[in-house]
């Protein structure tokens, strides 16, 4: 059995694995391969900047209206070691993204940063504004007035519609938002309560996403936010890299150690967008891993074997039932696999019960809520460096939901 067939036959057995890219080129040579670049992230930038005011009447408990998190060093990740995949060395850090205004996942980053873009877009438009206008001019009566002629559609498997949901009914949009089966209920009654409408399918994630993209297609006044294809997603998530880099530099050259990055994956649009951001800001400083359940992962699938987006978890017989709703997706983006297949460092895979008390860990820990698919980075942290784990959801759990998460898990 050569190399690629023992790890086909340990992906297809629901074991977890370890595979580092065999295609990764220098992180310049990498980057050639992208049609972005650092100005675009920075204009990406310039555009939350601008809706800053607006957001900060909004949504008081932002930074002034900018939608960031902290980060923050595990002060227990020693006890970690022996129960995590590979072994390790170094401070870890977790990226609080569990904690982002308004949304509480990393979908905060992207999905909102679409909803500014189509609403500068529509206001432009209309006249509502110009570039250089003070944006708290879109949330009077009249900007509404315009928004509710504009429908937002998404398919999503809860974090990314949440997050559309909500920035997109505050400026009065009309949303509507296709979920697959895996959508946690809590996170349906929640689009519901702001006025969203929420259509459910049988099918699975990619099923709900063509879904959506059909039906927007048939409305001129409707704005389709692809999660497997949309550049400005890509983008709003690739801002995350453009503000960590100089807060993380000097604590790179103080060490003399690379920034090794965890981020969990589901279709792929926000940890390659992040991967991009970090890449393009700290370039070979920083190695970058995606972390997928072993029932779901079809990012690994795609790069593994080359396959890209014409692989699918099911044509290898994984079931793709996972309990991190989040990372159930079963075919990865097509252009986020293209973009990633020389960037990225690795793929590992975790089991649901990993991140199950990875849940109870953290909260008993370091008490830091988070949801199962938020933690799956913890399991593959690797070598020598400076760690940081991209904690991906969680703060917006229902109490009680939050509670079945920790009956379920095991105290380590």
């Amino acid at each position: 059995m050569n190399a690629d067939e023992f790890l086909l036959n340990k992906i297809k057995t629901y074991q977890p694995v370890f595979w580092r890219n065999p295609n990764k080129e220098e992180t310049a040579k990498a980057l050639k391969h992208i049609p972005l670049g650092l100005m675009d992230i920075e204009d990406a930038e310039k555009r939350l900047q601008r809706f800053a005011p607006a957001i900060k009447e909004l949504f008081p408990e932002t930074n002034d209206g900018i939608i960031e998190s902290s980060h923050t060093e595990l002060k227990h990740a020693e006890e970690l070691k022996g129960i995590t995949l590979e072994s390790f060395s170094g401070p870890v850090y977790a990226k609080l993204d569990n904690y982002l205004p308004i949304s509480g996942s990393v979908k905060a980053r992207g999905g909102i940063y679409e909803v500014l873009w189509f609403a500068e877009q529509v206001a432009l438009q209309e006249g509502v504004i110009t570039l250089d206008s003070d944006y708290r001019a879109l949330l009077t009566p009249e900007a509404r007035n315009v928004f509710s002629g504009y429908s937002l559609v998404v398919g999503s498997t809860g974090n990314l519609g949440l997050s559309i949901g909500i920035m997109g009914r505050a400026f009065g949009f009309n949303v509507e938002v296709h979920m697959s089966k895996e959508a946690a209920a809590w996170k349906k009654e929640k689009l519901r309560s702001l006025g969203a409408r929420v259509v459910e399918h049988e099918g699975d994630y990619s099923s709900a996403v063509a879904q959506a993209r059909q039906i927007a297609s048939s409305n001129p006044k409707a704005h389709f936010v692809d999660d497997e294809e949309s550049v400005i997603l890509f983008l709003g998530y690739a801002v995350a890299g453009l503000r960590l880099a100089p807060q993380i530099r000097p604590l790179l050259d103080e060490t003399g150690k690379n920034l090794k990055v965890y981020i969990p994956c589901g279709v792929g649009g926000a940890p390659g967008g992040i991967a991009f951001g970090l890449k393009a800001t700290l370039g070979d400083r920083v190695e970058v891993y995606f972390a997928e359940p072993t029932h779901s992962p079809c990012m690994l699938l795609a790069l593994a074997t080359g396959k890209l987006s014409d692989i699918s978890v099911s044509d290898v017989g994984l079931d793709g039932i996972t309990v991190a709703d989040g990372l159930a997706v079963g075919r990865a983006s097509k252009l986020t696999t293209s973009w990633m297949m020389h960037l990225i460092d690795g793929v590992f895979t975790v089991p649901d019960e990993f991140m199950l008390d990875m849940v109870r860990w953290l909260w008993d820990k370091e008490g830091i809520k988070t949801e199962p698919s938020a933690n799956a980075g913890l399991y593959g942290i690797v070598g020598d460096g400076v760690h940081m784990v991209w904690l991906t959801g969680g703060s917006m759990v229902p109490e009680e939901v939050f509670e079945n998460y920790l009956s379920k898990s095991q105290k380590l």
